[in-house]
């Protein structure tokens, strides 16, 4: 009996794995409601977003998640205009995401899944029985961007229709918790808007006072492998350590052209690359090399330099030279 009853639920998760049920197949698209989503960028963006929860909240009850798309999907297919169709995804999406029911909407929010050096901050405020208006600020390094709208509430949720001074932007805010907020925007289905690098509104925020998040550091972020290794850089590089991780905004693996066997990372601060940059060099074996470069009070670039190989101090390994390069002739 406990046999059957496992191998039923493993089936219904395999089913429900291989069949993405909030998913249209444009190019596969045969019934005119499914056409018509296909037709349309709202309708595309509302899809999408229903299922990346879906799949999110998936493994947390199959069984329930099953009858819940089949009651939504057939509610779905009984439209027969886009407005029937963008009512029934905002309530599919209100229903499997759990939406909170009693929401502190006013005060201040912050995306605690922003990288760091990137973030993002929503101040809700004029809250009434019906809408209440968004100011929202976005920033990944030097790079910044201010938006602002009126938040419809539909289903415990708000969404902005069309966010000031772009063209067809939208965003959704889903209250998944008293205190949580899940942001999806339309930022890959029709919206049109002049976006600095690295910098958007979609994540995870939290309501507090001030930035939740802890400082961030080399192994918070992911870029160096143990403790012992971070340890050893903190007192190669002293208080210089907190402006490496200030300058790790975005980062990419590099060539060790020195064959030494060494981890190479590049970091900079996104709209300040030839500004604020830095590298790192190291070994498993606790050998670093690692570099900075500043801006000056003369507008000039300056590097800092530090490696544990004392005895070759003053001589740069090949990577960090040809790394240097990028701020001579600034």
């Amino acid at each position: 009996m406990k046999k059957a009853m496992l191998n039923g639920y493993l089936a219904i998760i395999l089913g429900l794995c291989s069949f993405s049920a909030f998913a249209i197949d444009c190019p596969r698209a045969t019934t005119l409601v499914e056409n018509s989503i296909c037709n349309n960028d709202e309708l595309m963006w509302l899809d999408e977003t229903l299922n990346l929860i879906y799949q999110t909240v998936l493994v947390k009850d199959p069984q329930r998640i099953y009858h819940m798309q089949q009651e939504w999907q057939l509610a779905r297919d009984n439209c027969n205009n886009d407005a029937c169709i963008k009512n029934a995804y905002l309530q599919g999406i209100s229903n499997i995401s759990g939406v909170s029911p009693e929401t502190p909407w006013r005060g201040v929010w912050w995306n605690s899944s922003a990288v760091n050096g990137s973030g993002g901050k929503l101040q809700i405020s004029r809250l009434s029985e019906w809408d209440f208006l968004m100011n929202a600020e976005a920033w990944a390094g030097a790079n910044r961007a201010n938006f602002s709208g009126s938040v419809n509430k539909v289903y415990g949720m708000g969404i902005i229709d069309n966010i000031r001074d772009t063209s067809n932007c939208k965003l959704l805010l889903i209250p998944v918790a008293p205190n949580e907020l899940q942001v999806y925007s339309n930022a890959s289905k029709g919206c049109r808007i002049d976006m600095p690098t690295g910098v958007y509104l979609d994540g995870k925020y939290v309501k507090a006072d001030k930035d939740p998040r802890p400082k961030a550091t080399l192994i918070s972020i992911g870029l160096l492998r143990s403790e012992d290794i971070d340890k050893k850089f903190r007192l190669l590089v002293g208080d210089d350590y907190n402006n490496f991780v200030d300058t790790a905004n975005a980062y990419i693996y590099g060539l060790d052209e020195d064959n030494l066997g060494a981890n190479v990372l590049s970091l900079w601060v996104q709209g300040k690359a030839h500004e604020k940059a830095a590298i790192i060099m190291y070994t498993l074996e606790g050998k670093i090399w690692a570099a900075r470069v500043e801006i000056n009070s003369d507008n000039k670039p300056v590097m800092h330099y530090y490696t544990t190989e004392k005895e070759n101090q003053e001589v740069l390994p090949k990577t960090i030279s040809a790394w240097q390069l990028n701020f001579i002739d600034r």
